[in-house]
């Protein structure tokens, strides 16, 4: 039996290599450019995909801190990821990524959870 050259084998590596490099840079983008973040009174939806939809809610009661995350590529390009961590036993930590805003968005989210504590408090009480 006679083995393939050493050259031949290398350099078919380098070319699969080379050539699946783009395609996970465009399907990474296109999950990046798929997603939405919608934010409502009481909930926060996170909505991901191109051919299968994901929808995750998180009810804004049950979210119990936020941070901000950055990587020296994400910085770069002035882009942050907000970390929520949250009593969700299905799902206790998300992450919403490359924001462009994110310290913005952050804000505005920290507003809502408090306006939104504040409300179910009241109902509590009553």
């Amino acid at each position: 039996m006679r083995f393939p050259d050493l050259k031949y084998v290398m350099g078919m590596t380098v070319l699969t290599a080379v050539a699946f490099i783009p395609i996970f840079h465009v399907l990474e983008y296109s999950r990046w450019e798929k997603t939405k973040y919608i934010l409502t009174k009481t909930e926060l939806f996170e909505i991901t995909g191109m051919i299968f939809t994901v929808r995750n809610r998180i009810k804004l009661f049950r979210i119990k801190d936020t941070s901000m995350v950055s990587g020296p590529i994400n910085r770069y390009y002035n882009l942050n990821d907000i970390v929520i961590y949250s009593t969700d036993a299905s799902n206790n930590r998300v992450t919403l990524e490359c924001l462009e805003n994110a310290k913005e968005v952050d804000d505005r989210l920290n507003k809502q959870i408090d306006l939104n504590r504040g409300e179910i408090k009241t109902i509590l009480r009553d």
